[in-house]
């Protein structure tokens, strides 16, 4: 019995050890991971503001678009009621244009 008391005598100093190792090891798991999550956060960050400016480039871009087509819209009605006979001759001959390439 004398033998096992003197085992676990030998191996409390083992223990020790490896339990201050296993305590650094998760000690600086915990920072990594700390570190981990603070640059995910930012990168999060970014990427919400690069989307946010991607919106606003969009919806600029749309409204931008609007006007033009309308101001187009407007200038072709305006032609058309200046010359109606006109604007049906070159109805008439795109409708043929148009036709002749869509049987091909």
């Amino acid at each position: 019995m004398s033998t096992v008391g003197n085992d676990r005598d030998t191996l409390q100093p083992d223990r020790e050890a490896v339990g201050g190792t296993t305590e650094r090891l998760a000690g600086r798991a915990h920072e990594a991971i700390d570190r981990a999550a603070a640059t995910a956060s930012q990168a999060e960050q970014r990427v919400r503001e690069t989307a946010a400016r991607a919106a606003e480039t969009a919806r600029r871009s749309e409204q931008q678009l609007e006007e033009r087509m309308s101001e187009s819209v407007e200038r072709l009605r305006s032609y058309v009621e200046r010359n109606p006979m006109a604007s049906a001759g070159i109805a008439f001959v795109a409708g043929v244009v148009l036709s002749s390439l869509l049987r091909r």
